[in-house]
Parts: structure tokens; C-alpha cells; sequence
């Protein structure tokens, strides 16, 4: 119920809409109840032998029918308007809340789940703010004024008709919860095989090489087995439920034409009024179908809801402080005391001090899993730390805005992130200020001004998604050459030697030592020596500990570092 009221919600800021939707329903309710009569009337009056009146009786009809065919057309207008609106808020808001949770968020989701709930689930959320749906708040309108109709043509036939009701109801009502509870578990696999569907995707490369066509196949169609199964026990209860309601409507209405038949002969009913009677069985029997298909659409809905509002709920953000400003990097001092982070129970970093002057190069060097790549990230504050603090030119980072501390550091991932778009599009990101001028002196500072200019297309070359068209060192360095058209006071380089061939490193080493040059405070995380030959001083990390640190030459020299003999001698 919680849920259900939480979607209705939505409606509040289009009630102007809803409102003059609610119009047009009603106009079409009582244009329905209407006709029915006017039939009753024309067969009464056919023995009278008026044909003005029955001229007459005719236009009053069609004069309903237009207005039901206009009322119809409105509210049809405005509830699909309504919905599709909704549906259009629902999503921003998804969206938005996934651009503003933390990593931690992510860490906890698989990708598909994600772009299954904002994609398989919304879409099944738009049928509740269908036109199907909202019509419940006419239907039980019609509903009513024709048993109160009804009850003035025959009370005795109305009360027998009644009778089935209760068992429709009950037939709704059960089925209704069951197939909630299958659709529940419907999503939840749809979300599995979507997840699966966009890593076997992703990995394609990888999948081929390795010869694997045939084991992804085996477990693609295993998802999409246990989806199908799920699927079919819905489509069963569907199958069965509406038969059912028909049947019990359908013996209903035969006895209730032999016993009309039979008031007709006792001269107990006008044949008009037997007529109406069916007419108005009619007109009940359609909302009652319309709201047994609302209900399974709702607990659908529902179920969708739920997967939704647990996204929505999810308040794992990296929250600004009161009062956060927007300072300037004047310096590039960064200073670390008694830093320490944990990720659920699993300590990644312990009591990291650290002092990094303006300007300075640090290499930070350790095994994978050491927790290199975690320090970096809560510099740039994509995680809180558990204890201790990280400052900047004297202020916490915390004091910072997000959005002018982040502007002001740039950050390149290990694996490169390029979007699908043109080599000046990644470069720029979006944004318009800079001029070609500067995008193409971050290119030649990051060394892939050359390999750009070789391209047919230059800087508007297509990447193709996630930048496939281009090699690894390419897209490593148009990355470097996107950090850097920010002109940050602090670069952070994470692994950005890892998987490359020697001359995308080379290009990449000698781009360190330019920027460098200018007086960029760096932090160059790598599992190679080799990359950190221009650094200043190396940290040597170990269990999420700082275990040495010293130039480049003292630490490789010095005893006591078995376990970075092999990261040198790489």
C-alpha cells in the first residue's frame, strides 16, 4: 500500500491536467449510462407509432454518441499526456540519482541490475499511470448508476446478478497477488539478463579469444531459461484468470435471459426495459473486465516500483559539507595524517601519513590489491574516509565544493574512458569553452597530437563506443590530454602504463616529465619502476600500509624490498 500511494504521488503536479482529465471521464460515464436508456426508450415507443418521436429519441442518441466519442478523445489526450509525463520525471530522477550516489553505490550493484531497473522496470511503471489505470476512478462511477438503474428496471434479476460479483471479485483479488509476487521475481531475473547480455558484450574481445562463444551461449540461455519459466507461470494465471471471470458472466447472463424472457410473457417487463437490462449488464461488465486487467497491471507496477524506490532510496552520497566553498588551488600542498578506509569490514588503507609538496612528482608503487588506487580516489573525494583527514594548500577537502575540487585535479583511471562521439568531443567533454587552440595543446602535451593529426578525420575522428576504434595508448593518452585541458594545480596518473605496448609508455613517461615541468604537484601510481623514473620520491605500499619511501635511485638500491625486486626488474 506504502508503495502504491508513494507512485500516486506523482500525479500532484499535473492535478490541473488530471482534473480536466476527470472531466472528460465523467462526461463519458454518464454519456455510457445514458444510451442504454435512450434504447429502452426507442423500443417502449415503437408501438405508439410517433415518428417524431422516435426521430427525436434518435438524435438525443447520437448527440450522446458524439459527446461520448469527444469526451473519450479527451480524457484518452490528457491521462496518456499525464502518464508519458510522469513516466519522463521518473526517469530524470533515476538518472540524477545515479549521477549523484557514491562509488560505494556501485559496488554493491552489477551494471545490468541497473540499466535493467532504468530501463525494463520504468517502462513497466508507465502502465500504471496508463489510461487502463486511471479510468479505475470512472469505472466504479459507471458501475454504480447502472446498478441503480438496474435495480429500478428489475431488482430481483439485479440481486442475481449480484451474485456473481463476490466470486469475480475473489478470482481478481487472488490472482491479482500471485502474479505481483511472479513479476517480482520476472524483474529480478530480467535485471540478471540484462546484466549478463551487457558483460558478454563488454568483453566480446575476450569471449573470442578465448574461444568461449559456446560456454556464454550455454549461460545466456540458462538466464533467459529461468526468465522464460517465470514468465510462463504468468502467462498461465493470466490465461486462466480472464476465462474464468467470462464464464461465471457468461452463465449469469443466460439464466438471466430465460427468467427476463419469461417477466416479458407475465407482463412484469416491457421488452424496452429487458432490452436496457442486457444493455446496462453490458456496460457494467466492461469496467468490471477493465478493472481486473488494472489490478494485474498495478501489482506489476508495483512490484517495478519497488525495484525503482530502492534506487531512489539509496542515500549513499558523498555529502557536502555546510557552508563548502569554492576554493582555489593556489599551491597544490596536499597533506595526508592518519588516514584510514575500510570497505565494509575489509581494511584497505591504515593510517597513511603523507605530506606532498607544491609541485612535486610522487610515484606511488605496490602490488594490486594494495590499496594505490584507493588513495587516490579519496583525494578527489569519490569515497569518504573512514578516519583521519586529507587537506589542500592548508583546507580539508571537505571544505571544498565537489564540483571546484574535482574541476581542479586531474584524473585519469587506469583504464581509459573514452564516450562515442569525436576525438575533440572526449578531449573537450562536452564542454564548450575550450577553443581547438587549447584542445590541441593538452593533445601535443600529452604526446597524441601526432597520432591524432595521422587520422583521416583529425580531432573529428568517430572513437566508436567506449573509444573501440582506437588502441589502448591512444585512448590513454586523448584521457591525459582530457585531465589536462583543465590545467589542474594536482594530476593524479593511476596505472596509466599497466597494458601498454613500449611506445605508448615511452610517449606517456615523457608526458610525466613535461607536466611535471610546469609545476603540477603528480601523483603517478604505478606497478612499474620504469614509470616513475621523473618522480621525486616513491611510496612503496603494501596491505594498505606505507612501508618505504625515498628517491628513485635510494629505494631500488636499498635492502629490505623483496617485494618490489619485480617490480623493478619489469
Amino acid at each position: 500500500m506504502q508503495n502504491f500511494l508513494r507512485l500516486i504521488k506523482y500525479l500532484l503536479p499535473f492535478k490541473g491536467l488530471f482534473i480536466l482529465a476527470c472531466l472528460f471521464m465523467l462526461v463519458n460515464s454518464l454519456c455510457k449510462v445514458a444510451l442504454p436508456w435512450m434504447m429502452k426508450e426507442l423500443i417502449d415507443n415503437l408501438s405508439k407509432k410517433d415518428i417524431f418521436l422516435i426521430n427525436l429519441i434518435v438524435v438525443q442518441s447520437l448527440g450522446i454518441a458524439i459527446f461520448l466519442g469527444i469526451s473519450r478523445y479527451g480524457q484518452s489526450l490528457f491521462l496518456n499526456l499525464i502518464g508519458e509525463k510522469i513516466i519522463f520525471e521518473i526517469r530524470c530522477e533515476v538518472f540524477n540519482h545515479l549521477m549523484d550516489v557514491s562509488m560505494n553505490f556501485y559496488g554493491k550493484r552489477k551494471k545490468g541490475e541497473i540499466i535493467s531497473r532504468i530501463t525494463n522496470d520504468v517502462l513497466l511503471l508507465k502502465n500504471f499511470f496508463s489510461e487502463e489505470v486511471i479510468s479505475l476512478i470512472k469505472n466504479p462511477v459507471i458501475i454504480v448508476v447502472s446498478l441503480g438503474i438496474l435495480f429500478y428496471i428489475h431488482w430481483k434479476m439485479t440481486l442475481f446478478a449480484l451474485i456473481v460479483a463476490p466470486l469475480v471479485m475473489k478470482i481478481i483479488i487472488k490472482f491479482g497477488k500471485r502474479m505481483g509476487e511472479i513479476t517480482l521475481s520476472c524483474q529480478r531475473r530480467l535485471a540478471d539478463l540484462t546484466g549478463l547480455t551487457s558483460e558478454t558484450m563488454h568483453n566480446i574481445k575476450t569471449v573470442k579469444l578465448f574461444v568461449r562463444e559456446g560456454k556464454e551461449k550455454e549461460r545466456f540461455k540458462n538466464k533467459n531459461l529461468e526468465y522464460f519459466s517465470l514468465m510462463k507461470k504468468n502467462i498461465k494465471l493470466m490465461a486462466l484468470s480472464a476465462p474464468l471471470v467470462e464464464l461465471l458472466g457468461t452463465i449469469a447472463i443466460i439464466v438471466l435471459c430465460g427468467y427476463g424472457a419469461y417477466q416479458v410473457i407475465e407482463g412484469n417487463l416491457t421488452t424496452g426495459k429487458l432490452v436496457a437490462f442486457f444493455f446496462y449488464i453490458g456496460t457494467i461488465s466492461g469496467p468490471i473486465k477493465a478493472i481486473t486487467k488494472a489490478n494485474l497491471i498495478i501489482q506489476q507496477a508495483i512490484s517495478s516500483g519497488i525495484h525503482i524506490f530502492e534506487i531512489i532510496d539509496d542515500r549513499d552520497f558523498i555529502r557536502e559539507k555546510k557552508g563548502a566553498m569554492s576554493i582555489e588551488i593556489k599551491e597544490g600542498r596536499i597533506k595526508i595524517e592518519n588516514l584510514s578506509f575500510a570497505y565494509d569490514t575489509d581494511i584497505i588503507l591504515s593510517d597513511i601519513n603523507l605530506e606532498i609538496k607544491p609541485g612535486e612528482t610522487i610515484g606511488i608503487v605496490g602490488q594490486s590489491g594494495s590499496g594505490k588506487t584507493t588513495l587516490a580516489n579519496l583525494i578527489v573525494r569519490l569515497y569518504e574516509p573512514t578516519s583521519g583527514e586529507i587537506t589542500i594548500d592548508g583546507y580539508n577537502i571537505s571544505e571544498f565544493t565537489i564540483s571546484s575540487l574535482r574541476q581542479q585535479i586531474g584524473f585519469v583511471p587506469q583504464e581509459p574512458v573514452l564516450f562515442s562521439g569525436t576525438i575533440k568531443e572526449n578531449i573537450g567533454y562536452g564542454m564548450s569553452l575550450f577553443s581547438d587552440e587549447q584542445i590541441k595543446e593538452a593533445s601535443k602535451l600529452a604526446h597524441c597530437h601526432d597520432f591524432i593529426m595521422s587520422l583521416p578525420d583529425k580531432y573529428d575522428t568517430d572513437v566508436g563506443e567506449y573509444g573501440l576504434k582506437l588502441s589502448s595508448g591512444q585512448k590513454q593518452r586523448i584521457a591525459i590530454a582530457r585531465a589536462l585541458i583543465l590545467e589542474p594545480k594536482i594530476f593524479i596518473l593511476d596505472e596509466a602504463t599497466s597494458n601498454l605496448d613500449y611506445e605508448s609508455e615511452r610517449a606517456i613517461v615523457s608526458a610525466i616529465s613535461e607536466i611535471s615541468s610546469l609545476g603540477t604537484t603528480m601523483l603517478v601510481i604505478a606497478h612499474r619502476f620504469s614509470t616513475l623514473i621523473h618522480s621525486d620520491r616513491i611510496i612503496a605500499i603494501d596491505r594498505g600500509r606505507i612501508i618505504k619511501e625515498g628517491a628513485y635511485e635510494e629505494l631500488i638500491e636499498k635492502d629490505g624490498l623483496p617485494l618490489y625486486e619485480k617490480l623493478y626488474k619489469s
